[in-house]
């Protein structure tokens, strides 16, 4: 009897301890963040254009799109990736050198649509930070979650000088803009410039200097011009003047890769472990007080 009282007393504490690591491992899985928005349906190119683009002296480090427009330049400039048109009528400058090729591809299309619906979703996220005031080299720090939605969307608004962004690398800004904006540098503080958007909405915007995070200008209805510029992200928008700008492209499929499980999932496989040890000793102790009830009531029999 006492073997058996003990092989039972063995099967629930294995069973506890798998049932428990079954509900840690769901756990885990549970931690992939709802909000972060699938940049991958537009992730084949680091600047996408639709329209022309217009280029002075400047440098794409990455793969260029344009959509139904061509490619002109008044300088020396570089692609260092490859070049993808819609238009049957493209041209290009050779002034423009290009390190991999060119070539039509018509995937652009719903690459546009991609980028323009990415846009408009981040756009309608509900804030976690508004700015309505006046600002002269802001610091934005992230909060206590991971995603940080900063809108600045009063009319009144204005960003000027520089903007820090502090964080670390989980954390992600979505940067709403439909004021206006003029910024001359950005410095990240522990933040991945993979994890930052510049959703530009509306508004008179001036870029120069160095900056970090992705430009996106699909729904601001008007042409964006970048002078002066060292980028450390991607562009994606519609007719595009750059001049005396270098566009080093970052890959956004890794930053999704590197967010889609929380990092807090290791402390909910140890506590799931430990919370199986728990409930195994607890069932294995009522077993063994079981048997010794059972003991005892034969003893006084």
């Amino acid at each position: 009897m006492a073997h058996v009282m003990k092989s039972k007393s063995s099967t629930w504490t294995a069973l506890g301890m798998l049932t428990a690591l079954c509900l840690c491992f769901t756990e885990a899985q549970a931690t992939v963040k709802p909000y972060i928005v699938d940049p991958s349906g537009f992730s084949d190119y680091n600047v996408i254009v639709n329209g022309n683009l217009n280029l002075n002296g400047s440098t794409i480090n990455g793969n260029l799109g344009i959509i139904g427009g061509n490619l002109s330049s008044s300088n020396q400039d570089t692609i260092n990736g490859s070049v993808g048109y819609t238009s049957n009528s493209f041209s290009i400058n050779s002034s423009v050198k290009v390190a991999e090729g060119t070539s039509r591809d018509l995937s652009l299309n719903p690459e546009t649509a991609a980028a323009s619906g990415f846009s408009k979703t981040i756009g309608n996220f509900t804030a976690t930070q508004i700015l309505t005031g006046n600002y002269n080299n802001l610091t934005l720090t992230a909060g206590t979650g991971d995603l940080n939605v900063i809108s600045l969307t009063n009319s009144s608004s204005n960003i000027n000088g520089s903007v820090t962004l502090v964080g670390d690398a989980r954390d992600v800004f979505y940067i709403n803009v439909s004021s206006n904006l003029s910024i001359n540098n950005v410095v990240l503080d522990g933040v991945d410039a993979k994890n930052v958007y510049w959703n530009i909405l509306g508004g008179n915007v001036n870029l120069s200097g160095t900056l970090a995070g992705t430009i996106l200008s699909y729904n601001s209805g008007q042409a964006l011009n970048i002078n002066n510029v060292t980028l450390e992200g991607n562009i994606y928008g519609n007719s595009l003047n750059m001049s005396n700008t270098t566009v080093n492209g970052v890959s956004l499929t890794e930053a999704l890769e590197n967010e889609a499980m929380a990092p807090e999932a290791s402390s909910v496989y140890a506590v799931g472990i430990f919370g199986a040890f728990l409930a195994g000793s607890y069932l294995k102790h009522n077993l063994l007080r079981r048997r010794q009830g059972l003991r005892e009531a034969s003893q006084a029999a």
